[in-house]
C-alpha cells in the first residue's frame, strides 16, 4: 500500500493520544487497595511557566511572583499526605512534568522533593524525571537534582530554528537550548529532548538542520510531537496555514528515517533512544497499561486499577478541595473489561502488541495486516514503517 491508498483506506480520522472511553462515571472511592498489589508510576504537575506557548492546551499559569508557588507546593503537600493516609505507596518510577517545573528556585525544588520523598516509598526507583525548559533550566538546578536521586531530565527545545521558535512564544533562543543541553549533559543526567514535527512552515532544510544538531549533541533520547491544532489553545484561533497531509507525512518521514540514520533506535513510534539500556521506562510502563497511573497536582490525569480519574482543572478548585481535606478529584469513571482492553491496544498501538493479546474485533486487524500498516515480527504486532506515518488515524480506526 502507498501513501495515497492509505490516506483513501484511513479517511480523515484523527485521534489524540488519550482515548476517551464510554464509561459511566462513578461516585465510588478509588480502590486504593490496587495501589499495594499492582506497581506504580507518579505523575506531579507543576502548572507554573515564564508565558503561554501558542500550541499549549494544558493547564498552566504565567507568574514571576515566586510566593505563588511555595503557596502551590504547600497544597501539593496535602495532596500527597492524603493519598498516603492508607500507607507509604511504592514508586517505580516519577515524571515531574508541566508547565514548567525548572522555573522552581533551587529552593523550591528541595521543597518538592522532600515531599516526595516523605510521604512516598522511592527505595525502588527506576526512574526519576524532571521537565523543564531552556531558559529555566539552569547548571546550578541540573547539579542539584542530579545529586538528590534525579537521573533523566527533559527539555522543550521543540525547534533550533529561532524564527518558529518566535512563533511559538518559546521564550528560548536556539542557543540557549545548546547551552542547556551542555549543562545537563555535563552533569551526568540523562538527557530527553522534545521537538515539534510538522510545524505550519517547516521546511526540509529546517529538518536537516535540526537533525545535524541533535546529532553533534546525542542526547540520550529524543522524543518527537507531531504538531497538532487543540481546542484552547491560541492556535485554535490564530494559526499559519497548515502543512498538507502530503507535506506531513514527507516531514515525519525525514524526522524518522533521520533520527534512525543518526543511530538512534525508534523504541515508539514518538520516541528514539541512543542507547536502549536507558529507554523513557515511565512512558512504557503508561503504555503497558500494567501499572497504576497516579496523579499530583491540578489538572491531572491518572487510573488505579479499573478507574480512571482527573483531577480538577480549576487552581482555586484544587486549593479549595484541600482545604476541606478531600482528594481534587473532577470525576471518575469506571472502566469495563471491554473499556479496559480498548485501552491497552490504543496505547499499545504505538509500541508493540503481543500476538497472543485477544482483540476485540480480529478482522481489523487483519485489514491493517493485509494493508502492510501493520507487522507480524518475532511474536509481536507493530506498525510497519508506513503505518507509523499514520499512527493517530489507525489509532481512531481501532477505537470505533
Amino acid at each position: 500500500m502507498d501513501v495515497t491508498a492509505a490516506t483513501q483506506f484511513l479517511g480523515d480520522r484523527y485521534s489524540q493520544h488519550m482515548v476517551a472511553y464510554p464509561a459511566p462515571f462513578t461516585k465510588e472511592p478509588l480502590p486504593i487497595s490496587d495501589l499495594f498489589t499492582q506497581k506504580n508510576i507518579l505523575y506531579v504537575h507543576i502548572p507554573f511557566c515564564t508565558g503561554k506557548c501558542t500550541y499549549c492546551s494544558y493547564t498552566t499559569k504565567t507568574t514571576n511572583n515566586f510566593s505563588e508557588i511555595d503557596v502551590y507546593l504547600s497544597y501539593l503537600e496535602d495532596e500527597a499526605i492524603l493519598l498516603s493516609r492508607h500507607g507509604s505507596l511504592k514508586i517505580s518510577s516519577i515524571y515531574i512534568g508541566g508547565g514548567t517545573p525548572t522555573m522552581l528556585t533551587i529552593f523550591q525544588l528541595a521543597t518538592l522533593l522532600h515531599i516526595l520523598n516523605k510521604y512516598f516509598d522511592l527505595s525502588n526507583l527506576e526512574e526519576f524525571s524532571l521537565e523543564g525548559c531552556p531558559e529555566t533550566f539552569s547548571k546550578e538546578k541540573a547539579k542539584f537534582v542530579f545529586e538528590q536521586g534525579v537521573n533523566r531530565a527533559s527539555i522543550g527545545v521543540e525547534s533550533f530554528d529561532d524564527e518558529t521558535l518566535k512563533k511559538m512564544n518559546r521564550r528560548h533562543k536556539a542557543r540557549d537550548s545548546i547551552i542547556a543541553i551542555n549543562d545537563i549533559q555535563s552533569v551526568g543526567l540523562d538527557l530527553d529532548i522534545d521537538v515539534i514535527t510538522c510545524y505550519p512552515g517547516y521546511t526540509k532544510n529546517k529538518i536537516h538542520k535540526d537533525l545535524e544538531t541533535i546529532k553533534n549533541y546525542k542526547p540520550v533520547s529524543v522524543s518527537t510531537y507531531k504538531y497538532t491544532v487543540k481546542p484552547k489553545s491560541v492556535d485554535f484561533k490564530h494559526h499559519d496555514s497548515l502543512l498538507s497531509n502530503e507535506e506531513v507525512l514527507e516531514q515525519l518521514f525525514l524526522w524518522y528515517q533521520g533520527l534512525q540514520d543518526i543511530g538512534y533506535h525508534q523504541r515508539n513510534v514518538d520516541w528514539f533512544f541512543i542507547d536502549e539500556h536507558k529507554r523513557f521506562i515511565h512512558q512504557e510502563y503508561k503504555l503497558d497499561c500494567k501499572s497504576n497511573h497516579i496523579v499530583l497536582g491540578v489538572s491531572g490525569y491518572g487510573i488505579i486499577g479499573d478507574t480512571q480519574y482527573y483531577n480538577t482543572k480549576s487552581i482555586l478548585k484544587y486549593y479549595s478541595n484541600l482545604k476541606n481535606k478531600t482528594l481534587p478529584i473532577r470525576k471518575k469513571q469506571k472502566l469495563s473489561k471491554e473499556a479496559l482492553i480498548k485501552r491497552k491496544l490504543m496505547f499499545g498501538i504505538r509500541d508493540s502488541i503481543s500476538s497472543n493479546f485477544k482483540f476485540p474485533e480480529p478482522e481489523k486487524i487483519e485489514l491493517l495486516l493485509n494493508e502492510k500498516l501493520l507487522l507480524l515480527m518475532d511474536n509481536k504486532y507493530k506498525l510497519s514503517t508506513l503505518g507509523q506515518l499514520y499512527t493517530n488515524e489507525i489509532q481512531e480506526y481501532l477505537a470505533t
